[in-house]
């Protein structure tokens, strides 16, 4: 079974890694941020150096997206620069968002008028959406379905809260 077919069974070290990685930091580094890490898992230089073999394999264009957000990067994500303003206020509610991320808040922001929206809701479907891409991006199993995350952004755009 190739590597990528088998499923992560620390997926939140694994994401946290590859977030590290792709800011540059080295695996001995990664291994020391998340040892220490009281809410995550030890893990292996052997597993560590399986999951490099993955982020080195991962398409240069999906690297880009889960960098840090970068203003210069707009046409990459598909956004256009008259949103700006709003994303700059918007992308203060994160420290270091991601380019994916707040490509998924534009995104779910153009379904209907922002001052509609309750922000922790956009942010959380925005959060969900992203996650999703990551899992396929890796072929993981999904935490979400696509089925259900339209569910759910189609209930919120109808103003329909219930489950």
């Amino acid at each position: 079974m190739d590597c990528l077919e088998q499923p992560i069974l620390l997926k939140k070290e694994f994401f946290f890694a590859w977030q590290e990685w792709l800011k540059g930091s080295s695996m001995p580094n990664i291994a020391e941020l998340i040892n220490q890490h009281t809410d995550f898992e030890n893990v292996s230089s052997q597993t560590l150096e399986q999951w490099k073999v993955l982020f080195d394999n991962t398409s240069m264009l999906d690297q880009e997206e889960d960098k840090v957000f970068r203003w210069d990067k707009l046409e990459q994500y598909k956004i256009p620069w008259k949103d700006s303003g709003f994303l700059l206020k918007i992308s203060q509610a994160y420290e270091n968002p991601s380019g994916r991320l707040i490509k998924w808040i534009w995104r779910l922001s153009q379904i209907k008028d922002i001052r509609e929206w309750d922000i922790e809701i956009l942010l959380g479907l925005a959060e969900k959406y992203t996650n999703h891409e990551r899992e396929l991006m890796f072929r993981q199993p999904v935490t979400d379905t696509i089925e259900g995350l339209n569910s759910e952004v189609s209930r919120e755009a109808l103003g329909d809260r219930s489950p």
